[in-house]
Protein backbone atom coordinates (compact mmCIF):
# COMPACT_ATOMS: atom_id res chain seq x y z
CA UNK A 1 0.00 0.00 0.00
CA UNK A 2 1.70 3.64 -1.26
CA UNK A 3 0.11 5.28 1.95
CA UNK A 4 -0.38 2.73 4.43
CA UNK A 5 1.16 2.29 8.14
CA UNK A 6 3.17 -0.56 8.50
CA UNK A 7 4.27 -2.21 11.25
CA UNK A 8 7.86 -1.07 11.09
CA UNK A 9 6.38 3.00 10.38
CA UNK A 10 4.50 2.29 13.14
CA UNK A 11 7.07 1.34 15.64
CA UNK A 12 9.70 3.88 14.48
CA UNK A 13 6.49 6.66 15.68
CA UNK A 14 6.33 5.31 19.09
CA UNK A 15 9.41 4.75 19.79
CA UNK A 16 10.32 8.55 18.97
CA UNK A 17 7.31 9.41 21.28
CA UNK A 18 4.04 9.83 19.16
CA UNK A 19 1.07 9.60 21.07
CA UNK A 20 -0.75 6.14 19.64
CA UNK A 21 -3.86 8.50 18.22
CA UNK A 22 -1.46 9.76 15.66
CA UNK A 23 -1.34 5.80 13.85
CA UNK A 24 -4.82 5.64 14.19
CA UNK A 25 -5.05 9.40 12.62
CA UNK A 26 -2.28 8.25 9.78
CA UNK A 27 -4.44 4.60 9.35
CA UNK A 28 -7.78 7.17 8.98
CA UNK A 29 -6.03 8.70 6.19
CA UNK A 30 -4.63 5.92 4.15
CA UNK A 31 -7.79 3.92 4.15
CA UNK A 32 -9.54 7.06 2.91
CA UNK A 33 -7.42 7.53 0.00
CA UNK A 34 -7.07 4.45 -1.22
CA UNK A 35 -10.59 3.63 -1.59
CA UNK A 36 -11.31 7.37 -3.21
CA UNK A 37 -12.01 6.81 -6.55
CA UNK A 38 -8.60 8.12 -7.52
CA UNK A 39 -4.70 7.54 -8.82
CA UNK A 40 -3.22 9.37 -6.01
CA UNK A 41 0.40 8.07 -5.66
CA UNK A 42 3.26 9.13 -3.47
CA UNK A 43 3.53 12.22 -6.53
CA UNK A 44 4.61 15.28 -4.34
CA UNK A 45 7.67 16.71 -4.41
CA UNK A 46 7.34 19.68 -2.31
CA UNK A 47 4.69 20.06 0.35
CA UNK A 48 4.42 23.65 1.61
CA UNK A 49 2.55 23.93 4.46
CA UNK A 50 1.64 27.75 6.02
CA UNK A 51 2.42 29.02 2.19
CA UNK A 52 1.11 32.18 2.57
CA UNK A 53 1.25 33.90 -0.73
CA UNK A 54 2.71 30.94 -1.99
CA UNK A 55 5.73 32.27 -4.07
CA UNK A 56 7.97 29.06 -2.78
CA UNK A 57 5.65 26.78 -3.96
CA UNK A 58 5.17 28.53 -7.29
CA UNK A 59 9.02 28.91 -8.61
CA UNK A 60 9.36 25.23 -7.35
CA UNK A 61 6.07 24.46 -9.65
CA UNK A 62 7.93 26.85 -12.48
CA UNK A 63 11.38 24.63 -12.10
CA UNK A 64 9.52 21.20 -13.00
CA UNK A 65 8.60 20.28 -9.41
CA UNK A 66 4.95 18.62 -8.05
CA UNK A 67 3.99 21.53 -5.53
CA UNK A 68 0.72 21.17 -2.71
CA UNK A 69 0.07 23.85 -0.92
CA UNK A 70 -1.61 24.49 1.97
CA UNK A 71 -2.61 27.65 4.36
CA UNK A 72 -6.01 29.32 6.09
CA UNK A 73 -6.02 31.95 3.80
CA UNK A 74 -7.06 29.18 1.38
CA UNK A 75 -10.27 28.54 3.38
CA UNK A 76 -10.51 27.32 7.21
CA UNK A 77 -10.45 23.51 6.13
CA UNK A 78 -6.50 24.34 5.73
CA UNK A 79 -6.72 25.30 9.40
CA UNK A 80 -4.41 22.50 11.00
CA UNK A 81 -5.12 23.29 14.39
CA UNK A 82 -8.47 22.02 13.58
CA UNK A 83 -9.32 18.35 12.95
CA UNK A 84 -9.98 18.69 9.10
CA UNK A 85 -7.11 20.90 8.66
CA UNK A 86 -4.72 18.01 10.26
CA UNK A 87 -5.54 15.58 8.70
CA UNK A 88 -5.58 17.49 5.41
CA UNK A 89 -2.19 18.44 5.88
CA UNK A 90 -1.30 14.56 7.24
CA UNK A 91 -3.08 13.52 3.77
CA UNK A 92 -0.32 15.29 1.79
CA UNK A 93 2.91 14.25 3.73
CA UNK A 94 1.82 10.94 2.94
CA UNK A 95 1.93 11.80 -0.91
CA UNK A 96 5.09 13.52 -0.69
CA UNK A 97 7.31 10.79 -2.75
CA UNK A 98 10.78 9.44 -1.00
CA UNK A 99 13.39 12.42 -0.76
CA UNK A 100 10.76 15.15 -0.94
CA UNK A 101 10.69 18.01 0.93
CA UNK A 102 8.04 19.08 3.64
CA UNK A 103 8.90 23.31 3.69
CA UNK A 104 7.03 24.05 6.92
CA UNK A 105 7.01 28.29 7.43
CA UNK A 106 5.49 28.26 10.88
CA UNK A 107 3.19 31.25 11.59
CA UNK A 108 5.66 33.48 14.04
CA UNK A 109 3.53 35.97 15.76
CA UNK A 110 4.14 34.34 19.10
CA UNK A 111 7.50 33.20 18.74
CA UNK A 112 9.33 35.98 18.18
CA UNK A 113 11.48 38.27 20.61
CA UNK A 114 9.09 41.56 20.09
CA UNK A 115 6.21 39.85 20.92
CA UNK A 116 7.50 38.35 24.35
CA UNK A 117 6.03 40.96 26.59
CA UNK A 118 2.55 39.46 25.35
CA UNK A 119 3.45 35.94 24.98
CA UNK A 120 5.64 35.72 28.18
CA UNK A 121 7.37 33.02 26.55
CA UNK A 122 11.37 34.40 27.56
CA UNK A 123 9.96 34.41 31.30
CA UNK A 124 11.22 32.28 34.13
CA UNK A 125 7.49 31.76 35.32
CA UNK A 126 5.99 31.05 32.34
CA UNK A 127 8.85 29.01 30.07
CA UNK A 128 8.93 28.59 26.64
CA UNK A 129 5.21 27.55 26.23
CA UNK A 130 4.70 31.06 27.16
CA UNK A 131 1.16 32.19 28.48
CA UNK A 132 -1.77 30.02 27.21
CA UNK A 133 -4.37 32.38 28.24
CA UNK A 134 -3.50 34.89 25.23
CA UNK A 135 -5.10 33.44 22.15
CA UNK A 136 -2.23 32.93 19.85
CA UNK A 137 -0.05 31.51 22.41
CA UNK A 138 -2.32 28.50 22.67
CA UNK A 139 -3.07 28.57 19.30
CA UNK A 140 0.54 28.73 18.24
CA UNK A 141 1.33 25.60 20.98
CA UNK A 142 -1.05 23.26 18.75
CA UNK A 143 0.59 24.46 15.29
CA UNK A 144 3.81 23.64 17.23
CA UNK A 145 3.28 20.43 18.38
CA UNK A 146 1.06 19.60 15.09
CA UNK A 147 3.94 20.47 12.73
CA UNK A 148 6.00 18.15 14.96
CA UNK A 149 4.08 14.89 14.33
CA UNK A 150 4.35 15.73 10.63
CA UNK A 151 7.98 16.15 10.53
CA UNK A 152 8.03 12.75 12.30
CA UNK A 153 5.98 11.48 9.84
CA UNK A 154 8.06 12.79 7.38
CA UNK A 155 11.17 11.57 8.60
CA UNK A 156 9.68 7.74 9.09
CA UNK A 157 8.64 8.18 4.97
CA UNK A 158 12.11 8.89 3.81
CA UNK A 159 10.58 12.36 3.19
CA UNK A 160 13.19 15.77 4.39
CA UNK A 161 11.70 18.50 6.05
CA UNK A 162 12.56 22.49 6.94
CA UNK A 163 11.23 24.81 8.80
CA UNK A 164 11.83 28.86 8.17
CA UNK A 165 11.71 31.35 11.22
CA UNK A 166 12.67 34.72 11.88
CA UNK A 167 16.09 35.52 13.24
CA UNK A 168 14.50 35.92 16.87
CA UNK A 169 11.69 32.91 16.59
CA UNK A 170 12.93 30.34 19.84
CA UNK A 171 10.29 27.97 17.96
CA UNK A 172 12.93 25.49 17.39
CA UNK A 173 13.49 25.57 21.95
CA UNK A 174 9.79 24.29 21.62
CA UNK A 175 9.68 21.06 23.23
CA UNK A 176 7.56 19.56 20.61
CA UNK A 177 10.48 20.84 17.77
CA UNK A 178 13.08 20.22 20.24
CA UNK A 179 12.56 16.72 20.44
CA UNK A 180 12.55 15.98 16.92
CA UNK A 181 15.47 18.15 15.84
CA UNK A 182 17.45 16.64 18.44
CA UNK A 183 15.97 12.97 18.90
CA UNK A 184 15.38 11.89 15.29
CA UNK A 185 18.90 11.06 13.07
CA UNK A 186 20.75 14.14 11.82
CA UNK A 187 19.36 17.88 11.25
CA UNK A 188 20.81 20.86 10.12
CA UNK A 189 20.62 24.18 11.20
CA UNK A 190 21.53 28.03 9.71
CA UNK A 191 20.86 31.49 10.13
CA UNK A 192 21.37 33.50 6.98
CA UNK A 193 19.71 36.40 5.24
CA UNK A 194 16.41 36.91 3.11
CA UNK A 195 18.36 40.31 1.73
CA UNK A 196 20.14 37.86 -0.09
CA UNK A 197 17.15 36.74 -2.01
CA UNK A 198 16.14 40.15 -3.48
CA UNK A 199 13.89 40.88 -0.34
CA UNK A 200 13.58 44.80 0.40
CA UNK A 201 14.79 44.33 3.98
CA UNK A 202 17.58 42.34 5.25
CA UNK A 203 15.71 39.98 7.65
CA UNK A 204 17.53 37.64 9.18
CA UNK A 205 16.11 34.21 9.27
CA UNK A 206 16.81 30.63 10.58
CA UNK A 207 16.50 27.50 8.56
CA UNK A 208 16.45 24.20 10.10
CA UNK A 209 15.09 20.79 9.96
CA UNK A 210 16.34 17.25 8.03
CA UNK A 211 17.52 18.58 4.85
CA UNK A 212 21.27 18.71 4.48
CA UNK A 213 20.92 21.29 1.80
CA UNK A 214 20.07 23.70 4.62
CA UNK A 215 23.79 24.51 5.12
CA UNK A 216 24.28 25.54 1.48
CA UNK A 217 22.44 29.31 2.51
CA UNK A 218 24.91 31.56 3.21
CA UNK A 219 25.72 33.20 6.58
CA UNK A 220 26.75 36.62 5.29
CA UNK A 221 25.15 39.51 4.00
CA UNK A 222 27.41 41.94 2.18
CA UNK A 223 27.89 45.70 3.44
CA UNK A 224 27.09 46.94 -0.16
CA UNK A 225 23.57 44.95 0.37
CA UNK A 226 23.01 45.99 3.84
CA UNK A 227 23.58 49.75 2.86
CA UNK A 228 21.38 49.11 -0.34
CA UNK A 229 18.17 47.60 2.56
CA UNK A 230 19.01 49.98 5.23
CA UNK A 231 16.48 52.71 3.46
CA UNK A 232 14.10 50.43 2.13
CA UNK A 233 13.41 48.32 5.12
CA UNK A 234 12.41 51.55 7.28
CA UNK A 235 9.22 51.56 8.59
CA UNK A 236 9.69 47.84 9.66
CA UNK A 237 10.44 48.73 13.12
CA UNK A 238 8.92 51.72 15.56
CA UNK A 239 11.53 52.32 18.39
CA UNK A 240 10.29 54.52 21.51
CA UNK A 241 12.49 55.31 23.81
CA UNK A 242 10.73 55.38 27.24
CA UNK A 243 10.89 57.55 30.66
CA UNK A 244 13.28 55.00 32.16
CA UNK A 245 15.78 55.16 29.63
CA UNK A 246 14.69 51.66 27.96
CA UNK A 247 13.94 51.41 24.99
CA UNK A 248 10.45 49.90 22.85
CA UNK A 249 10.43 48.10 19.73
CA UNK A 250 6.94 47.52 18.09
CA UNK A 251 6.75 46.70 14.78
CA UNK A 252 5.59 48.91 11.74
CA UNK A 253 3.22 48.78 9.40
CA UNK A 254 5.79 46.86 6.90
CA UNK A 255 6.29 44.33 9.28
CA UNK A 256 3.85 41.92 8.76
CA UNK A 257 4.32 42.07 4.62
CA UNK A 258 8.22 41.13 5.55
CA UNK A 259 7.20 37.85 6.15
CA UNK A 260 6.37 37.08 2.26
CA UNK A 261 9.04 35.19 -0.01
CA UNK A 262 10.75 36.32 -2.73
CA UNK A 263 10.85 35.03 -6.63
CA UNK A 264 14.56 34.97 -5.65
CA UNK A 265 14.33 32.79 -2.85
CA UNK A 266 11.73 30.56 -3.78
CA UNK A 267 13.91 29.93 -7.27
CA UNK A 268 17.18 29.11 -4.97
CA UNK A 269 15.50 26.53 -3.06
CA UNK A 270 13.75 25.11 -6.37
CA UNK A 271 17.31 25.13 -7.56
CA UNK A 272 18.79 22.79 -4.73
CA UNK A 273 15.94 20.32 -4.86
CA UNK A 274 16.34 19.80 -8.44
CA UNK A 275 20.09 19.24 -8.13
CA UNK A 276 19.57 16.59 -5.17
CA UNK A 277 16.37 14.93 -7.19
CA UNK A 278 18.98 14.68 -10.23
CA UNK A 279 21.13 13.25 -8.30
CA UNK A 280 19.23 10.65 -6.66
CA UNK A 281 21.02 11.37 -3.34
CA UNK A 282 17.17 12.28 -2.95
CA UNK A 283 16.12 8.60 -1.97
CA UNK A 284 18.35 8.05 0.80
CA UNK A 285 17.01 9.81 4.18
CA UNK A 286 18.94 8.42 7.70
CA UNK A 287 17.43 7.81 10.27
CA UNK A 288 19.15 6.39 13.22
CA UNK A 289 17.36 3.94 15.71
CA UNK A 290 20.20 2.73 18.81
CA UNK A 291 23.26 4.27 16.49
CA UNK A 292 21.69 2.14 13.01
CA UNK A 293 20.68 4.02 10.11
CA UNK A 294 17.97 2.84 8.22
CA UNK A 295 16.72 3.96 4.46
CA UNK A 296 12.75 4.16 4.70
Amino acid sequence: MAFGLTRRKAALLLFYGAPILMLHCWDFVSQQMEAADSQWGRDIDVYELFSGCGELGNQCRAAGLNVRKSDISKGLHHDITSSEGFLLSLKNVLRVRYGGLLWCGVPCNSWVWMASSTTKRTTVSYGIMGNEAVPSVAAGNCIAARVALLCMVAIVRGIFWCAEQPGTSCLKDCPYISHVLTSMGPHFFRRMWMGNFDHWASKPSQLWGSWPDVESFSTRLSRAIQKRLQESSKGMYIRKRLPDGRVHVTGGKRLRSSGAYTAGFGKHVAKLLLKRKLQASWLIIPVSVSGSPHNL
